[in-house]
């Protein structure tokens, strides 16, 4: 390998290499794992296939772990929001139907307000809405309001044709009843230029009284009855489609509303925030495709759906690189080398024998019911099981902390050969102490 101890994972070769194990040439690579919700696993270095090394004289199918210093665990950013046991998150494996339905939503929506997101006019309300025409106003009104140079006298003589051409911009633009939504753009403009016409109302009247102010609060007093009488029309349009809630299903809206309230006061990315997510999205998905819940309100959840699954995603993908790039340093590979072939080295010359006679003795009424079950009559005296048994697989792991090695030897015996068929027995050996044993099967 070019790559040198202490290297960070990044560095990696991700090519196997090969190590002289026990007399064998074995592959080691990465340990990794890409989970499907996009989070990243490095566990270490494994082998990449079972090669068979010859053990007190026996033929044994050898598997190698190694875990460096610092080897990151799961890095799922969402990892709180999982119940235990699980590899995944529920609601991050249904993101993409749950954009889709809020992109749904979004678009009809869209056309309701009779514009795109991107300020663009719809195809059906174009015809019906002089909106640059209006927008050029606007600007021009803004423009002389925020003017400080000018005097109030001096703004009344420039704003009295802008507000002129507004109103007739407004009293031409029929708009067809089918287009009328109180979330429409049109509806939303009436409302901003009513909001301002009626502060310079209040701002004319409290003005010392002359000629030109008096036609100039007519003008502008003019404009507030169209764009009352546009406001009085749509409202009174929109709200004849709108569907009216049952008391019981105004107390279901109002319970729902509450808890999304409460999830959305919680602070961002505090434990209690990232385990609401999944009830967050539910929430949000039933809100907004209650007709009855206010237009703002379906809008607010549809968007804080969208923004909470692609900060996700963004997450997951920044999630799987940061890990590949963070804590986990190259072991001194020729070191573990070393220390694994003294384990083999050991078990080979007289451990396995050691081991054996234990592990018969341990088991050897459990293993003489299960043969009893299967039908065999003969039962195994100490010597005889010890004889029977086979070393058929062999896991070593070897874990870095803190400069040391610790590792841990997996031994699977049992006996597939007529007469004798063994349960499996794994026995596991910790810095070459037997730490436990257990009828069991080779993972």
């Amino acid at each position: 390998m070019s790559t040198q101890a202490g290297q960070t994972l990044e560095d990696i070769l991700s090519i196997p290499f090969a190590c002289a194990i026990h007399g064998v040439n074995v592959k080691i690579g990465l340990y990794d794992q890409q989970w499907e919700d996009g989070s990243y696993l490095f566990y270490g270095y494994s082998s990449q296939d079972e090669p068979a090394i010859a053990i007190a004289g026996q033929t044994v199918r050898l598997q190698i772990e190694i875990i460096p210093q610092g080897a990151p665990k799961r890095t799922n950013p969402f990892l709180s929001s999982i119940a235990k046991g699980q590899n995944t998150v529920a609601w991050y494996e249904n993101a993409p139907a749950t954009l889709a339905d809020a992109d749904a939503f979004l678009k009809e929506f869209e056309e309701k307000r009779g514009f795109l997101f991107n300020g663009a006019l719809n195809s059906e309300i174009r015809k019906h809405y002089n909106h640059k025409d209006l927008h050029t106003q606007l600007d021009a009104f803004s423009a002389v309001m925020q003017n400080t140079g000018l005097t109030f006298p001096q703004k009344v003589l420039s704003l009295a044709p802008i507000l002129i051409a507004i109103r007739r911009i407004l009293e031409a633009n029929r708009i067809p009843d089918e287009l009328k939504y109180e979330e429409s753009l049109f509806y939303l403009n009436v409302l901003h230029i009513q909001k301002h016409v009626q502060s310079l109302i209040e701002t004319t009247s409290r003005q010392t009284p002359d000629s030109i102010l008096s036609e100039f609060l007519r003008i502008v007093q003019n404009l507030a009855d169209t764009l009352e009488a546009i406001r009085e029309d749509h409202q009174r349009i929109a709200r004849s489609r709108e569907p009216r809630p049952t008391e019981q299903e105004r107390q279901a809206i109002f319970h729902l509303l509450d808890e999304h309230t409460g999830i959305t006061a919680l602070e961002k990315d505090s434990p209690q925030a990232m385990q609401h997510i999944g009830r967050d999205l539910e929430l949000c998905r039933e809100i907004w495709s209650t007709p009855t819940v206010d237009w703002q309100t379906r809008l607010n959840c549809a968007t804080r759906a969208v923004d909470i699954l692609l900060d996700a995603i963004n997450r997951m993908e920044a999630a799987a690189i940061a890990s590949k790039k963070r804590h986990a340093t190259i072991p001194n590979l020729s070191r573990i080398i070393q220390e694994i072939n003294a384990r083999l080295d050991e078990l080979d010359q007289g451990g396995l024998a050691a081991i054996i006679p234990i592990v018969a003795t341990r088991f050897l009424g459990g293993i003489n019911k299960a043969g009893k079950t299967a039908g065999q009559n003969q039962p195994f005296t100490k010597e005889s099981l010890a004889d029977a048994m086979r070393l058929n697989h062999l896991l070593i792991t070897v874990t870095e902390k803190e400069g040391a090695l610790s590792t841990s030897l997996h031994l699977y015996l049992a006996c597939d050969e007529p007469p004798h068929t063994l349960p499996t027995t794994h026995v596991l050996i910790q810095n070459g102490k037997i730490h436990g044993m257990k009828l069991s099967r080779p993972s």
